[in-house]
């Protein structure tokens, strides 16, 4: 017979955000205590866009300072920037440069909108992705105890065309909440993972291990995504499990935890 514990006490990072996001640009700020991360994402999904970020201390409202302009970089400067790790990122980004083949580029051109998708998730779990392509930037100049507006502007060469802005205060921590009502079930081909609090994040790693002590074994090899569909009259529906652990042995005892990854690609606390 197999046994499943499921540990309760599952802590998942969440992120803090103020203000309101522009129709077709979603901006999102965090401070972790020390500086602020800026991540933001065009909703018609551009990779084209030129981004201008600015800065006011609400201190001095009449004073606003540009922090940086970021863009997508040109293939060579990408081969540069990309870790060897991330180095398939460029197959994706760059099909004109990196195709083989006209058959192989005519199968990445007819595959755009899934490239982008692929490009715009990994973006979300892995901060250097999110920077290369010019979405992402740290703030390392704040002081405790202020608030700071930031603006994006997105421009397609000299036009703009869509703006965001949050408003930070640089006074709490980001907040952890707890996730909770975390399920498992057992079947024939292994054991299904469901749990709470899974609105804010963007993906979830699963670790396992034998005893309650540890260690623990990270058994996902991508970050699990949970998309919820809403329904017309408001209710929300989710996969019945998020996680299929097919991988265990007769008349083991296993242990389950969760870490969440939230958009700035930040890992929870168990």
């Amino acid at each position: 017979m197999k046994k499943i514990v499921i540990l309760t006490s599952l802590l998942l990072l969440a992120f803090v955000s103020f203000g309101q996001a522009a129709e077709t640009l979603m901006l999102k700020a965090k401070y972790d205590g020390s500086q602020i991360k800026l991540r933001w994402v065009p909703l018609d999904k551009e990779l084209n866009y030129t981004y201008k970020l600015f800065r006011t201390d609400l201190r001095t409202p009449e004073k606003s300072e540009q922090l940086a302009v970021l863009a997508m970089p040109d293939y060579q400067q990408a081969k540069k920037q990309v870790s060897e790790e991330n180095a398939f990122v460029l197959k994706i980004l760059y099909p004109f440069e990196t195709a083989k083949d006209r058959a192989e580029l005519n199968a990445s051109l007819g595959q755009s909108d899934n490239r982008i998708n692929m490009i715009l998730y990994l973006s979300t779990i892995h901060p250097s992705i999110a920077e290369m392509i010019g979405q992402s930037y740290i703030d390392k100049t704040v002081e405790a105890g202020s608030s700071y507006l930031y603006r994006v502007e997105a421009y397609r060469g000299d036009a703009q065309i869509t703006t965001a802005q949050t408003i930070t205060r640089t006074k709490n921590k980001a907040v952890l909440p707890m996730a909770w009502g975390m399920t498992a079930h057992q079947f024939p081909w292994g054991v299904g993972l469901k749990w709470q609090g899974y609105e804010a994040y963007q993906g979830f790693h699963i670790y396992r291990a034998e005893a309650y002590g540890g260690p623990y074994v990270q058994i996902n090899k991508s970050p699990v995504q949970i998309q919820p569909a809403v329904n017309e009259d408001g209710t929300v529906d989710v996969a019945p499990y998020f996680y299929s652990d097919t991988s265990i042995a007769k008349d083991k005892t296993y242990f389950y935890q969760v870490r969440g990854i939230d958009l700035f690609g930040d890992l929870g606390p168990v």
